[in-house]
């Protein structure tokens, strides 16, 4: 499925930084926050 999301600059520019930070694409990243919210007691990091 592909999404297009207008983001408030402040959500964006957080999505950018974890993205960077953690050596992820934003698409990868904005996956990962959507599948802790789905599945919190999966994901430890």
């Amino acid at each position: 499925m592909t999404l297009t999301l207008n983001l408030p600059p402040e959500l964006e520019q957080y999505l950018i930084q974890e993205a960077q930070q953690q050596g992820l694409s934003v698409e990868a990243m904005t996956l990962k926050v959507i599948s802790q919210i789905h599945s919190p007691e999966a994901t430890t990091d």
